[in-house]
């Protein structure tokens, strides 16, 4: 009996196996056969668990995500720090501030809320839903800033505009929650405007929306309402005030505020226009919309 080439060998070896794959693919599709390494090997790759994350402020989240194997284990300990300075210019104090978001936060807003692309114009009519000044960072900030200028709620609106005349404006295609605007240190006008409202709303400051029409084309400020004529402005050479009113309520007065500022101007001067409520950046502009928060 002659000698079985090798060839034979091999063409059995690879029927065999495609015999197997066949069967073993016929049964899984059935769902007779769920090979336990078949799972094994998928995790390699991706996993699907129930996450629960315990964040700081004592929230507690509970998602289920696609994650690496070993990303949920160490989530809870991920924080992004944020370092901003405050100048009492009526005392020439100043004071650095911090602020610790956890990242499980964050990733919640980032991953999780909708994000439509819109234009500012439409976008304007969405953002008051974005407004939260009981988020837990928010209040967190809005308790330090209020501390600083002793409860006088001028110069607290004040404090929080050089809070956000520190962060660099760009140009956002979508509304941002206030949280995902101080991670990223950065948003459009109305990003900065909702971040802002909410610090103001968390200690009863009464703020509106207000998206005006401006030679370079929509923008949108802040109106911040108080229970006295700003006093500032008089100190440091201003001759107008400017306010907005509501349709609904034309005697109570809303200062205007710049949420956004200009790269290299020293943010903490008072002598500069924009830094105090009744400021504007514009020459000329006309009021498109007046959103209450």
């Amino acid at each position: 009996m002659g000698r079985v080439p090798a060839w034979v060998y091999v063409l059995l070896f690879f029927a065999t196996f495609f015999i197997a794959l066949s069967v073993f693919t016929v049964l899984f599709g059935l769902g007779v056969l769920k090979p336990s390494w078949f799972d094994f090997v998928s995790s390699l790759f991706t996993v699907e668990r129930k996450v629960v994350v315990t964040k700081t402020f004592t929230e507690t989240v509970t998602r289920t995500v696609t994650v690496s194997p070993a990303f949920p284990r160490e989530f809870g300990e991920v924080v992004f720090s944020r370092t901003y300075i405050i100048r009492d210019f009526t005392s020439g104090r100043e004071y650095v501030a911090a602020v610790s978001i956890p990242a499980s936060m964050y990733f919640n807003y980032r991953l999780y809320k909708k994000h439509e692309p819109m234009t500012l114009s439409t976008r304007i009519n969405y953002v008051k839903n974005l407004v939260e000044p009981d988020n837990q960072v928010v209040r967190v900030i809005a308790n330090d800033l209020w501390g600083l200028a002793n409860g006088d709620p001028e110069l607290y609106a004040v404090f929080v505009l050089q809070l956000l005349h520190q962060m660099v404006y760009r140009k956002a295609t979508y509304a941002k929650y206030p949280v995902e605007t101080l991670v990223e240190w950065s948003g459009d006008c109305d990003n900065l405007a909702v971040l802002a409202a909410s610090i103001l709303e968390a200690k009863g400051v009464d703020t509106v929306l207000v998206m005006v029409k401006t030679e370079e084309g929509y923008h949108v400020m802040l109106g911040i309402h108080l229970p006295f004529e700003p006093k500032l402005p008089g100190k440091y050479g201003r001759s107008k005030i400017l306010y907005f009113t509501t349709a609904t309520n034309p005697s109570r007065k809303y200062y205007a505020a710049e949420a956004t500022w200009k790269f290299g101007v020293n943010p903490f001067d008072p002598h500069y226009t924009g830094t105090l409520l009744g400021d504007s950046l514009w020459k000329t502009f006309k009021i498109v919309k007046v959103i209450d928060v």
